[in-house]
């Protein structure tokens, strides 16, 4: 089979299917989920006909592409970065919403329901065909639907025998070993063979349920198509260096846990002193969430100073961040784990102005930005301090080494490949 590796579509926007880099996939049967297998398994037929061992295939089952959001993107660079080493063969899980934002809680319907019963059954099938084969099983869920569709129809399709590494994206992953499914979380943990979390602390607050030897802590990282190289990012600074002006960015799906409104205040009210300029990049969950925001700008008076791009090409983001002076990140999403858009960023040199939520405080040391509560004064005095040129520039610089020193491609790859020699 010819390799294709998974790449993520659009920010806020996204294609009905995760699109593929590499030669034009062949066509499938209506209905079947989507196949691809990763970028060493282009000489595959070649070194089978030689007689050379192959490597083997590792199938990787969760949420992609679309909708675009922290967990599809963070699912989507798992099986691009396994996949440079190993044949890797994907399966969505996504909700029959597709492009639509919907809540984290989302309500049970009879359409969801029939939809998560026909992927066991596609699941069953495609696994079929690598029956050796890991699963890293990147949709494991702490709500209590998830978890009945996790129990009933997904874990089912691995089968008894298989390895299975489950992937944890919800910072509430531990509230599934409490009430009615505490029996059945224990019970999937005990059917893996690691789980793995996205930072210590996520891990930390499982340790009572799951063991030792089974906890695993392996980060994020960024897609191919945002990673800056150093080059680019020393440009990016000559630029903000030769520029009046403080640009800021909000990046993630506009949602009101999101904090936009926050990072919205913050601007109105440095725009009093400063010439600020603040990018949001994301989707809207509805056209009467826009339509508030516009009246809102429009009553602040800051329609000059502020322009909300709505959903962009993922790689656009690239640009976005190198431009930025600062992102603003004031999210309190329940759910929020280990953002994306905070290690593009961090990648891009760019500091970060966050709120002390979720895995922010691990994420943002040793001068790589600023973290204070969620309220728009305390956003806009962080943002202010940072906006000095040498402040700024010693947070650049921490931004760019805290990414190189912890979250890396390479070293996030190297863990992933060690977990599979070990677990498989």
């Amino acid at each position: 089979m010819v390799a294709r590796a998974v790449r993520p579509g659009h920010v806020g926007g996204g294609e009905r299917r995760p699109r593929a880099v590499g030669p034009r996939p062949q066509p499938r049967a209506p209905g079947d989920l989507d196949r691809h297998v990763g970028p060493v398994a282009r000489g595959r037929e070649l070194l089978r006909d030689s007689g050379m061992t192959l490597p083997a295939e590792v199938a990787v089952v969760g949420r992609f592409p679309p909708p675009l959001d922290g967990q599809t993107l963070a699912t989507a660079r798992l099986a691009e970065l396994v996949g440079t080493a190993r044949p890797v063969v994907t399966v969505s899980t996504s909700a029959p919403e597709g492009d639509r934002l919907v809540s984290t809680e989302a309500r049970w319907s009879w359409r969801r329901a029939a939809h998560y019963l026909g992927t066991g059954r596609r699941l069953r099938r495609e696994l079929a065909a690598v029956p050796e084969a890991p699963v890293l099983w990147a949709s494991i869920s702490p709500h209590p639907l998830g978890h009945a569709r996790d129990v009933l129809t997904t874990l089912p399709a691995f089968g008894p025998t298989r390895p299975v590494v489950a992937v944890v994206h919800r910072a509430y992953f531990d509230r599934m070993f409490a009430g009615v499914t505490s029996a059945t979380a224990r019970r999937v943990v005990e059917r893996c063979a690691a789980v793995v979390f996205l930072t210590e602390g996520l891990a930390e607050r499982a340790a009572p349920y799951v063991p030792a030897e089974k906890r695993v802590v392996i980060p994020n990282t960024v897609g191919a198509d945002v990673l800056c190289t150093d080059a680019e990012v020393e440009a990016a600074r000559a630029a903000r260096r030769g520029r009046p002006g403080l640009r800021l960015l909000f990046l993630g799906n506009l949602m009101p846990e999101k904090g936009y409104d926050l990072a919205l205040d913050a601007a109105a009210r440095l725009a009093r002193t400063h010439d600020v300029r603040l990018d949001l990049v994301g989707r809207w969950p509805s056209a009467d969430a826009e339509a508030a925001f516009a009246g809102r700008l429009q009553s602040l008076g800051l329609e000059s100073r502020v322009v909300a791009h709505g959903g962009v090409p993922h790689a656009h983001v690239k640009r976005f961040v190198l431009d930025a002076d600062l992102l603003l990140f004031p999210s309190t999403h329940p759910s929020e784990a280990l953002p994306v858009a905070v290690l593009e960023a961090l990648n891009a040199g760019t500091p970060v102005v966050g709120v002390a939520h979720a895995a922010l405080p691990e994420i943002i040391r040793d001068g790589a930005g600023t973290l204070v509560p969620p309220d728009a004064d305390a956003l806009a005095d962080a943002a202010e301090a940072l906006a000095d040129p040498g402040a700024w520039a010693l947070a650049s610089r921490a931004a760019r080494a805290r990414f190189d020193a912890a979250y890396g491609p390479d070293a996030v790859r190297q863990m992933w490949l060690s977990l599979l020699d070990r677990v498989a």
